[in-house]
């Protein structure tokens, strides 16, 4: 009998504990952070001057949103000074690869050493640094990349000379099948299509919506957590305030077959 009662408080604390497990797990999610995106946005060695980003890159939501997680294969497009780069570093882990692409252009006349320098930070580990042109996103024989993020990146391509038709289907082919590519950029009025690239530096969602799924991506879901209504879109973003400019945020998906 005392055996049998000790085997039930076993049995019990088990099943406390699991419940336990199961319970802060469904906390997390219901959070917005399944995938350690919350210790990465606030881990202490983090730099002030990324810091003051998070306000208005808001990269917990964004993060989740693209589902990045540990061990992944990550393509960081247009990285620029690594923002987000270091980021997905430190949620992929060891395990993981982030390759950052940046343009030559980018790198010599505007990074002026600065993602050289990031990559310096021992959490920068699983980062390879790729500078191509747009048209060259990967590096050669890159394949069963679990995500690909372009951030304010493809209002840009034609203006830097490449073809966003030959870039999306680049990273189309890098993509495992079920592989995501999450795009935000700033928006652009309807019907413009990328004609502001070089004036107001913005790009219409409904065009990259119709591009990207003729080439073969499944549109799965759009995130409105950057959206400002107020933006009249009329502006360069950078002549705008922090936070007011009007961004979209779309997820799409590479087909299982």
């Amino acid at each position: 009998m005392k055996l049998n009662n000790t085997f039930r408080s076993i049995v019990n604390l088990s099943a406390v504990l699991a419940l336990l497990v199961m319970t802060s797990g469904l906390t997390a999610r219901a959070q917005g952070d399944p995938c350690g995106v919350r210790d990465a946005v606030n881990a202490p060695d983090r730099s002030e001057e990324d810091r003051a980003k998070d306000p208005v890159r808001r990269p917990l939501e964004l993060l989740c949103f693209a589902g990045v997680g540990p061990g992944m294969q990550v393509l960081d497009l247009s990285a620029g000074a690594g923002y987000t780069t270091e980021l997905l570093a430190r949620i992929v882990g060891s395990e993981g690869r982030v390759i950052a692409h940046n343009t030559p252009m980018i790198v010599e006349k505007i990074l002026k050493g600065r993602f050289q320098a990031r990559l310096e930070k021992p959490v920068m580990a699983p980062v390879e640094h790729w500078v191509a042109e747009f048209n060259n996103p990967v590096p050669p024989g890159t394949a069963g990349l679990d995500l690909v993020t372009a951030f304010f990146a493809y209002h840009d391509v034609a203006a830097m000379g490449g073809d966003r038709a030959v870039l999306s289907q680049a990273l189309l082919d890098a993509l495992r099948p079920g592989g995501i590519l999450l795009v935000v950029d700033h928006a652009a009025d309807v019907g413009v299509g990328a004609t502001q690239g070089t004036t107001t530096h913005r790009i219409e969602a409904e065009l990259l919506k119709q591009e990207l799924v003729a080439l073969g991506f499944g549109l799965v879901d759009e995130a409105e957590f950057l959206r400002q209504p107020e933006d009249p879109r009329d502006q360069p973003f950078f002549k705008l305030p922090a936070g007011s400019v009007d961004q979209f945020v779309l997820r799409f998906r590479k087909p299982v077959q």
